[in-house]
């Protein structure tokens, strides 16, 4: 595995954010992510209300639509919409996600969600189950359905060559025509022929990143993922055992990340930290510096980063910005001076630049020199 200089840090805002009314408005969403780019959170990632189909103290909002309003607002952090990729258009999520990249300058992501068994039905219902080509309610249809989805955004983000935009008033020339590709692409239920409405997004290939929560979400990660979140519970066994999976998994020329993923709530007056249970499932209860000694035992496990999900987001995140993000920063884990404006999203996690497929790599190593 890969090691990099530093450790990464993600905020996740979903459905484990318990605040009542207050998060229905987008404001509140829109200052939670304000406020983790200027503390110096690497990336925010958002659930979509499809991939739970619902739940309180969620953002009602779709999120990709969230992550396009707050995201030209934005200096640093890199923006990660989820969305549910059996259920939308591949064409639709390309687009969406390159043009945010333009919005972000280069700091857009995506987390691809394959409904899992228990709400796949609701969400098959409440995204149209009666239209031709709908893939079926169930886990194999759904998962070939988001492998031929994924398959299919990253080659529309790669149908347009870099210089395929020309804009000569004088001509009339403003495309290259011979440098934007027909993907010509066979999904099970269907086609796209490409190319994109949108050119190559500044990064490339923006970063895919996909929640771990089963077997098959292994082998999908591996397959296409450059990030993987790896949920961390009580069990340290379960998570050593998943985590060796994964790297077992992954193809050797395919550089995938692995992310702890830790949902925490903080309590100031713990004595020592604890794993607590309800309805949601497991997490972290301790003090900003419990939270930040068990994140710097992360990295020393071979996590690339880690993703938090605070469970009061006013309280936690304050928290986060304030207490455990100094720790992090004094223990080496973090670099001092996180303001780097410039940096786009796959620069600052480690990514290899992303090659045009349709270009052979002299060709694209030349131009990139």
């Amino acid at each position: 595995m890969t090691h990099h200089p530093f450790f990464h840090i993600g905020l996740a805002l979903n459905a484990t954010a318990h605040e009542g009314s207050a998060g229905d408005t987008p404001a509140h969403w829109q200052r939670a992510i304000l406020d983790a780019d200027a503390a110096g959170v690497d990336f925010v990632t958002l659930d979509d209300r499809a991939g739970r189909h619902s739940s309180s103290g969620q953002s009602p909002l779709d999120a990709i639509l969230l992550a396009a309003r707050v995201g030209p607002l934005t200096r640093r952090i890199g923006i990660l919409p989820g969305v549910v990729v059996p259920l939308n258009e591949p064409f639709h999520i390309s687009t969406a996600i390159a043009t945010l990249d333009y919005v972000t300058n280069g700091r857009a992501g995506v987390v691809p969600v394959v409904p899992d068994a228990a709400t796949a039905a609701a969400i098959h219902a409440l995204a149209g189950a009666s239209l031709a080509g709908f893939p079926a309610p169930r886990r194999e249809p759904l998962y070939a359905d988001a492998d031929d989805a994924l398959q299919a955004v990253r080659l529309l983000w790669d149908s347009w060559e870099d210089d395929a935009i020309i804009r000569d008033a004088a001509s009339g020339r403003f495309v290259d025509r011979e440098k934007l590709h027909y993907i010509d692409f066979e999904g099970a239920a269907w086609s796209i022929r490409g190319p994109s409405i949108v050119p190559r997004p500044p990064q490339g290939q923006p970063p895919i990143a996909v929640t771990i929560r089963n077997g098959e979400d292994i082998a999908w990660a591996a397959r296409h993922a450059d990030i993987a979140f790896v949920p961390i519970s009580d069990d340290k066994d379960a998570d050593a055992d998943l985590r060796v999976r994964l790297l077992r998994a992954r193809e050797q020329a395919h550089p995938l990340r692995l992310f702890a993923d830790l949902t925490f709530t903080l309590d100031a007056h713990a004595e020592e930290s604890r794993w607590e249970r309800d309805a949601d499932g497991a997490y972290y209860a301790g003090t900003p510096d419990t939270l930040a000694a068990d994140i710097v035992d992360l990295k020393a496990r071979g996590y690339d980063g880690v993703r938090v999900h605070p469970r009061h987001l006013a309280r936690d995140l304050a928290a986060i910005d304030l207490a455990v993000l100094p720790r992090l920063r004094d223990a080496g884990l973090l670099p001092a001076n996180s303001d780097r404006p410039d940096a786009s999203l796959r620069t600052r996690l480690g990514l290899p630049p992303a090659l045009n497929r349709y270009l052979d790599a002299s060709t694209q190593g030349a131009r990139q020199s």
